[in-house]
């Protein structure tokens, strides 16, 4: 099966150098996806620091074929602590078991982001099997492909492509 990619969205995740965790968190029960982003918000609160995390968030299934799970990336800028940020996210997890039953009833993986797995082309992925979500309340994309970012990863994402543009700029005018 070849894999279409939101090529736009993959070439910016791919801008940022210094990822530091990728990770799910799976629901073993119904979930909304206004649920998933409170339990996401909950979850990433308690990890960077006064909202200045650079993160990225991907909601996938429909609770029909597959179940609601969260894909995610999260860099280092922005955390409240990066050399026991494990020990945190742990934490964070034992906080919303306690506070969410679909997250008690659910898993989650959290691993160190290894640049050579592309887990930045594996979150951009487009699903050719959910229900499309033309309702975007609370996302920055949705239908095919429904994902929010930090407004810290999205500022940094522009500069970066506006540097990239005036380098160009200037090269063909000399």
């Amino acid at each position: 099966m070849k894999r279409n990619y939101d090529k736009p969205l993959l070439h910016n995740l791919k801008l940022i150098n210094d990822w530091k965790l990728f990770g799910c968190l799976r629901f073993e029960e119904l979930v909304s996806k206004d649920r998933c982003l409170q339990v996401w918000y909950s979850f990433i609160r308690n990890i960077e620091r006064r909202n200045r995390g650079q993160w990225f968030v991907r909601l996938e299934g429909d609770n029909i074929l597959t179940k609601r799970h969260i894909h995610f990336l999260i860099g280092k800028r922005g955390l409240k602590k990066t050399y026991s940020i494990k020990n945190l996210i742990n934490s964070s997890i034992w906080d919303l078991k306690n506070r969410y039953s679909c997250v008690r009833s659910g898993s989650s993986v959290i691993k160190d982001f290894d640049y050579s797995k592309g887990g930045t082309a594996y979150v951009t992925k487009l699903s050719g099997f959910e229900a499309p979500n033309y309702k975007g309340k609370g996302l920055d994309s949705a239908e095919n492909s429904n994902w929010k970012m930090s407004f810290n990863l999205k500022k940094r994402i522009k500069r970066i492509n506006e540097n990239a543009e005036f380098i160009m700029q200037d090269t063909l005018l000399h």
